[in-house]
């Protein structure tokens, strides 16, 4: 991690590193993500900036929502782990069902989100939850549109799902390494993430959060 101008960032490396280096890596990067936040949560005037999703929160409301661990649980199992259109091979798709479990993807994203803006005590912690979330379910509608307007071969469907994950999985990642080390939820999910990323071909660079703390 490095600091420019008064802006820290993660620096990654590049993506010819071999692939038992990028799965240290990736623990690494996210590792100096959460000291991060947690360095900096009590700085009140802070905001955490994740450039590649578009969504800016104050660093104290992103540390309360990535320490509630049992929201991120059962948000990357329902919506991730068993959601295979989110790391199955594209030849082992059904383009029907590819499309059907995208919007059911799309539906609970959107349900999720509202629950979250829904609720009683309704704040900062639970509107990043909601934006995350609402995101998500953005990406699996665009990419359920993708597929309707394609030639529904395998080959469009795999560009397809290699966009759609390209998208989704820094959110994935964000949720997943908030986990403590040894959650059954985020072993079980780190697989499938890594499933996902071989199946579509994707760097660990294309795949984890880009973000800057910021004043």
């Amino acid at each position: 991690m490095f600091e420019r101008d008064g802006v820290a960032s993660i620096h990654l490396l590049p993506a010819s590193v071999p692939r038992h280096f990028k799965k240290m890596t990736m623990i690494n990067e996210l590792k100096y993500f959460f000291e991060a936040i947690a360095f900096a949560a009590n700085t009140t005037t802070l905001f955490v900036n994740f450039k590649s999703l578009k969504i800016r929160f104050p660093i104290y409301s992103v540390k309360a929502a990535l320490n509630d661990t049992t929201d991120i649980e059962r948000i990357i199992d329902t919506l991730f782990y068993r959601k295979q259109v989110m790391w199955e091979h594209s030849k082992y798709e059904n383009t029907e069902w590819c499309m059907n479990s995208l919007k059911d993807l799309r539906d609970k994203c959107d349900n999720e989100s509202q629950t979250f803006l829904s609720g009683s005590t309704t704040n900062d912690k639970r509107h990043f939850f909601a934006t995350l979330l609402r995101t998500w379910g953005n990406y699996a509608d665009e990419a359920y549109k993708d597929i309707v307007k394609s030639d529904m071969t395998s080959h469009s469907l795999d560009v397809i799902l290699k966009k759609f994950r390209k998208s989704s999985y820094p959110i994935i990642a964000t949720f997943l390494f908030s986990l403590p080390d040894g959650n059954l939820t985020k072993d079980n999910a780190f697989k499938k993430l890594e499933q996902g990323s071989k199946n579509s071909k994707l760097t660990i660079k294309q795949i984890l959060p880009t973000w800057t703390i910021e004043p």
